[in-house]
């Protein structure tokens, strides 16, 4: 269990983005490490005090990865959707948002890192519009900048980066 979500959390009924390469990390298990932490997120004995969700744009990443290692073999694909059915993960879906304050919000990003790649700024930016979540979950140092970090401390939101 990661030290970031115990067993009795304090905080009851928290929101958790994750970033596709998580989900890919659970699902496909090429690096174990990185498998056990993100298996911890969907087997968890807390269920009902964590919701985890995934953007529409972060999954379709994941869909794309699946399909081109598996050659669309429909029951790889199933074993994914089985997380919604099983209510360990949730779609967050950008019709949730506007699309000004997703142009607002990527353009505050890209002035605060102008390195940052186009995905990580839009997952970033949708995790930041979706008022109940509180943590982004990634394997992604890139997303280690201080000027992100703090940005998202400003905004009651947090990153954990393994």
């Amino acid at each position: 269990m990661c030290d970031w979500m115990p067993q009795n959390a304090k905080n009851k009924h928290q929101i958790f983005h994750i970033d596709a390469n998580v989900l890919l990390n659970f699902y496909l298990d090429d690096d174990p490490d990185q498998h056990n932490t993100a298996q911890s997120l969907f087997n968890r004995s807390n269920t009902g005090d964590i919701d985890i969700k995934i953007n529409t744009f972060a999954l379709g990443e994941v869909h794309q990865n699946i399909i081109k290692k598996y050659n669309y073999e429909y029951d790889k694909i199933a074993k994914l959707n089985n997380l919604f059915d099983n209510g360990k993960l949730e779609a967050f879906e950008l019709k949730n948002i506007t699309i000004d304050d997703l142009t607002k919000e990527i353009k505050k990003l890209k002035d605060i890192d102008s390195y940052m790649s186009i995905g990580d700024i839009l997952n970033i930016a949708i995790f930041l519009l979706d008022t109940e979540a509180k943590f982004f979950v990634t394997f992604d140092t890139e997303l280690n900048n201080k000027k992100i970090v703090s940005y998202l401390k400003e905004s009651g939101k947090d990153i954990h980066l393994y």
